[in-house]
């Protein structure tokens, strides 16, 4: 059993300014109170799997729990704003997998039974709407949105974007753009939903943005916004399951330098910062992503990098550049991240996809790997949830 099927208290997996997000497993929670400084939230006893959203907290206050007569001290606090007014708001979103019907490294995961929608659709679906009523005035889709690239996934994940009403950027993952990597010893496929077989190809990116409706693009997306210059990166190699970004650096150094605002780089692949990869997926090459960290940072101090492929959370930075990792809404802890552009900083905030059906999936997703997944996934909540405050631009 992992860690999650064990807490006897909420998980307190996200904070903001004024808010904390409490998710709880299968098992439900024993009643709790929460306080955060001054202020005391009754948490009653409830079934799960199950989320609650907490507000109108106060910003930089401790919280703890209070059980009983003893008094547990999680160490975290709300956080602190950015400097400055707010000015837009805006989430991502990456590894969809439409088309995935299972998870884990033998394809041992799988729903019992089989349910009309498959859990990438059901949690995209979801995330779009918890997003949306957060306040997210845009979404980028980081890449990897099939499993295979085939018509028919990008089909489904096509009815399920048409729902939402807001901007949508998209970039290409691996899985996208035709990785051809082979299974490794003794791994399985996982499985998709093409039962029939799906005898169509897969398509390229460019034809798959055309039958979405998307207009075409090339290797950087820009959009300006309130505050902040977003910039999109398509970093696949074709046939590759790594990235490359040697293609797009000194485009984005211009890209970054001209911009009187802060920038956000989305891109699909991490960047490396070993010679040689420690764990896996492979991502951008250490000396590629050193050279792109050094021009971005030269061109415009004021910078943020996130990307996907990991399916994990971690945070880093690069001098005065911000780089985190972000995982997916359809595999434990099953997440998406939102961001709160002030005038003299940002905020980063990852929740858990809240569904109870989503929560129930992601939570038996913690169990591969002989559960290693489960602890080595959700990464540590300053990585997901944390304040940066913009440097000055000499």
């Amino acid at each position: 059993m992992v860690s999650i099927e064990r807490r006897a208290d909420p998980w307190l997996f996200a904070v903001e300014d004024t808010t904390v997000q409490l998710t709880w497993s299968g098992r439900g929670v024993r009643a709790r109170t929460l306080e955060v400084g001054e202020r005391r939230i009754e948490i009653p006893a409830a079934p799960g799997p199950d989320a609650l959203v907490v507000g109108e907290l106060d910003p930089a206050r401790e919280i703890r729990w209070v059980a009983g007569s003893g008094r547990g001290q999680t160490g975290a606090h709300t956080l602190a704003s950015p400097p400055g007014r707010e000015l837009f708001r805006f989430a991502t979103v990456s590894d969809l997998h439409f088309g995935e019907r299972s998870f884990g490294y033998r394809s041992t995961i799988v729903e019992r039974p089989k349910p009309d929608q498959p859990h990438p659709e059901r949690s995209t679906r979801a995330a779009l709407a918890e997003l949306g009523a957060w306040g997210a005035e845009a979404v980028v889709i980081k890449g990897d949105i099939t499993h295979g690239g085939k018509p028919r996934q990008w089909d489904r994940f096509a009815a399920v974007i048409a729902e939402t009403d807001l901007p949508v950027i998209m970039i290409p993952g691996n899985h996208d753009s035709g990785e051809g990597r082979r299974h490794e010893p003794g791994e399985r496929p996982r499985q998709t939903d093409d039962d029939p077989p799906d005898l169509q190809p897969p398509i390229t990116v460019a034809e798959a943005r055309r039958r979405l409706g998307f207009e075409p693009v090339g290797p950087v997306q820009v959009l300006d916004v309130p505050g902040l210059r977003i910039l999109a990166l398509d970093t696949t190699v074709a046939g590759m399951r790594a990235g490359q970004l040697s293609h797009v650096t000194e485009e984005v150094a211009e890209r970054a330098a001209e911009a009187d605002t802060p920038v956000f780089v989305a891109v699909h692949h991490q960047l490396l910062t070993l010679p040689v990869p420690h764990h896996p997926p492979p991502g951008i090459p250490a000396v590629q992503s050193r050279r792109f960290l050094d021009r971005l940072q030269a061109a415009n101090p004021a910078a943020f990098v996130t990307s996907g492929h990991t399916h994990r959370h971690r945070r880093r930075t690069h001098g005065t550049v911000v780089l985190t990792e972000v995982g997916s809404p359809k595999d434990f802890p099953g997440t998406w991240a939102g961001y709160v552009v002030h005038e003299g900083g940002i905020r980063q905030v990852v929740r858990r996809v809240a569904a109870p059906d989503i929560l129930a999936w992601t939570d038996r997703t913690a169990a591969a790997a002989l559960g290693a997944w489960g602890r080595w996934s959700p990464g540590t909540l300053d990585a997901r949830c944390f304040t940066h405050v913009w440097p000055r631009r000499g």
